[in-house]
């Protein structure tokens, strides 16, 4: 079965006061129809943004 969304070697970098902090690197994922997919983390860790950006 065709994936619905498939992502490869995708990466994502913060800047901080203390220099760049690298929340991906190198992240390959296949989302197939029917599949619940949940990103979770503490509250302020930017689980939107990571998303919004794998997805857009």
């Amino acid at each position: 079965m065709k994936p619905l969304v498939q992502i490869e070697h995708v990466g994502m970098q913060f800047d901080t006061k203390k220099g760049p902090f690298v929340a991906l690197s190198d992240v390959n994922l296949q989302i197939r129809e029917g599949e619940v997919v949940s990103l979770i983390g503490h509250s302020g860790a930017r689980q939107v943004r990571c998303s919004t950006s794998l997805l857009a």
